[in-house]
C-alpha cells in the first residue's frame, strides 16, 4: 500500500438530531474527496440508521451530552478538521470537544459560530456595523401594538436560534401574534419580531476563512419545499450588490469555514440580510451543477491539501433542481417520478453514487 494512501485521513464530524440534507451530501462528497466523515445522531428509526451507515464511514448514537462527550472523546482528535451542527446543538458540541481535545482551530471555530446563533442578537450587531438588516424588536416586554406601531404589519416572528427555516411565522394581523407565539414554544423571551420586506429573497453562499472569501455564489430561490422552507429549485444569477453586501458580512465577521445569508431585496433596491447561517446548505450540491465548487473551497478553507482547487466558473440563469425534491408530494406518482429522474440526470456528474442510492431508497419508500 502507498504512503499516500496509508496516510491517516483528515475527519469531519457531523452532529444533528435525526436526517439533515445538507450534512448528508457534504459527507457524501467529502468522502469521495477521500476525507473521512464521522456522523453523531439520534437515528431513531431503522432506515436513518441505514442511510447514516451507508453515507459516512462511522455512525453513532447519543441521546444525551454526556454521550456526546463519550463519543467524541473516543475519536482521533488529532485528525479533524472540522464539526458542523446545527445551531441548537452548539452549546453541547462545544463542550464535547473541548473535552475531547480537539485542535484549537476546530473549538475556536464552534466557538465562533455560537456567538453568532442567536439571530436578534445577530441583526443588531449588524445594523451597529453598518450592514443593510430590517428594524427587529424583542418579544419580551412588548405589547403587540407596540410591536405594529415599531414595525408595521404584517410582522415576521422568528425563534432566536432555529434552522432551516423553521421557527419562523408571518403574522398578517395582531391578533394572531399569541396564537403564534404559542406555535413557537410559547416563550416570548426566546422570540423577536422583524420587520417585513416584501422584495425579491436572494441567497449568497460563501467558503471563507479569517475573512477572506475564497468562492461566492448568488442564487435566488425559484421553489422552496415550503412557505418558509428550504429551496428545491434555485436559479444561479449575477447580481454584484448581493455579492458585496455578502462578501463585507463575512470580512467582518471573520471565522472559518461555510456561511448562507437569505436576503431581501427592499422597495430601494437594498438587500436587507435576513437571516445568517454557518453550515452546509441545503443547495451546495446544485450549486455545483451551475459551476460551484464548494466542496473543494470548504476543503480549501480548512487547511485540507488534496488537490488543486477548482475554481469557480458560474453559469450564471441556470435553473438547478437541489435533488433529491423535499416539496410533499401531492397528486399522481409518475411527475414526482419523473422530476426524481430528471434531476438526478442533470446533477449525476457532481452526486456521489452513495447519496444517490440512499436517496434512490428514502424515495421509493415515500412512493410507496
Amino acid at each position: 500500500m502507498s504512503a499516500e494512501r496509508s496516510a491517516p485521513r483528515p475527519m469531519v464530524v457531523f452532529v444533528d438530531l435525526g436526517t439533515m440534507l445538507s450534512f448528508d451530501q457534504l459527507a457524501a462528497c467529502l468522502h469521495r474527496r477521500g476525507i473521512e466523515v464521522v456522523h453523531v445522531t439520534v437515528a431513531d428509526n431503522l432506515l436513518a440508521r441505514v442511510s447514516s451507515r451507508v453515507l459516512y464511514d462511522q455512525s453513532h448514537y447519543f441521546s444525551t451530552p454526556e454521550d456526546l462527550d463519550s463519543i467524541l472523546g473516543a475519536l482521533p482528535a488529532e485528525r479533524v478538521v472540522d464539526v458542523q451542527c446545527p445551531e441548537f446543538l452548539l452549546d453541547d458540541v462545544i463542550h464535547a470537544a473541548h473535552r475531547a481535545g480537539f485542535p484549537g482551530r476546530v473549538v475556536e471555530a464552534l466557538e465562533h459560530r455560537f456567538t453568532w446563533r442567536d439571530k436578534l442578537v445577530v441583526s443588531r450587531a449588524l445594523t451597529e456595523e453598518g450592514l443593510p438588516v430590517p428594524p427587529v424588536e424583542p418579544l419580551l416586554g412588548l405589547s403587540g401594538p407596540q410591536l405594529v406601531h415599531d414595525l408595521g404589519l404584517p410582522l415576521v416572528i422568528k425563534q432566536r436560534i432555529g434552522s432551516g427555516g423553521e421557527g419562523v411565522r408571518i403574522v398578517f394581523d395582531v391578533a394572531q401574534l399569541d396564537g403564534v407565539v404559542d406555535e413557537l414554544g410559547g416563550d416570548p423571551e426566546q422570540l423577536y419580531a422583524e420587520r417585513f420586506e416584501p422584495g425579491e429573497t436572494l441567497c449568497y453562499a460563501a467558503a471563507h476563512h479569517d475573512g477572506v472569501v475564497t468562492e461566492h455564489a448568488v442564487y435566488r430561490t425559484i421553489q422552496a419545499t415550503a412557505a418558509e422552507g428550504p429551496s428545491s429549485t434555485i436559479e444561479v444569477t449575477d447580481d454584484p450588490e448581493v455579492a458585496r453586501v455578502g462578501d463585507l458580512l463575512v470580512r467582518q465577521m471573520k471565522g472559518l469555514g461555510l456561511v448562507n445569508l437569505d436576503l431581501v431585496r427592499d422597495k430601494q433596491g437594498t438587500p436587507q440580510v435576513v437571516d445568517v447561517n454557518l453550515r452546509a446548505w441545503h443547495s451546495i450540491v446544485a450549486l455545483g451543477a451551475a459551476g460551484h465548487h464548494f466542496v473543494e473551497s470548504y476543503l480549501e478553507c480548512l487547511g485540507v491539501d488534496f488537490a488543486q482547487p477548482r475554481r469557480p466558473r458560474p453559469l450564471h440563469g441556470r435553473e438547478v433542481h437541489v435533488f433529491p425534491d423535499q416539496t410533499p408530494r401531492t397528486g399522481a406518482r409518475w411527475p414526482t417520478v419523473r422530476r426524481f429522474v430528471g434531476d438526478w440526470a442533470g446533477q449525476r456528474r457532481v452526486l456521489p453514487a452513495k447519496y444517490v442510492a440512499v436517496q434512490l431508497l428514502l424515495f421509493l419508500r415515500r412512493l410507496l
